[in-house]
């Protein structure tokens, strides 16, 4: 999990980008998200996960986002169950919506670092292929945040777009 803390803080988003989605009297700021997600500051995570929990239509973002925590936290034993709890999440919401590319790029990140004994790896390279099938109809954000997160991957390069 180490090896995906360092490749995930590599991970920048563009600043000169933004994207609210309002849903119901909430919003989710992609930016934001992106950014917490490219963050090793456990109180950052806290706090997205907290916004992202309030809304249950944000399951994906949770999913992925809990994951990324389960490398923050030092507890064996709570890294275990965050990343339980977010692949659970995370799956469950590309079960339901498999045509959002968006949830699978979330998971691309993830099983792009995660360690290989944890078996959490099948879905690279069919995600990988949609990615860059679909790269061109992603908003703003979404589209730099895979810009900016190729450049640090290890199977999907910038010259893929």
């Amino acid at each position: 999990m180490a090896l995906l803390s360092i490749f995930l803080s590599l991970f920048i988003i563009n600043p000169s980008s933004n994207e609210l989605i309002t849903i119901g009297y909430d919003s989710f700021d992609k930016k934001a998200y992106y950014a917490t997600f490219a963050s090793n500051d456990i109180n950052t995570v806290n706090a997205e996960l907290k916004i992202l929990k309030s809304n249950p239509s944000l399951l994906a973002y949770e999913g992925a986002l809990l994951m990324k925590k389960a490398d923050l936290v030092g507890n064996p034993k709570d890294k275990l169950s965050f990343m339980k709890e977010g692949k659970n999440k995370l799956e469950t919401t590309i079960s339901k919506n498999p045509s959002n590319i968006e949830y699978r790029f979330l998971r691309y990140m993830i099983q792009d670092n995660a360690p290989s004994f944890l078996g959490y790896n099948s879905n690279l390279e069919d995600d990988r292929k949609k990615i860059i099938s679909e790269y061109k109809n992603f908003d703003q954000v979404v589209k730099d945040a895979i810009l900016n997160y190729s450049k640090i991957s290890k199977t999907l390069s910038t010259d893929q777009f």
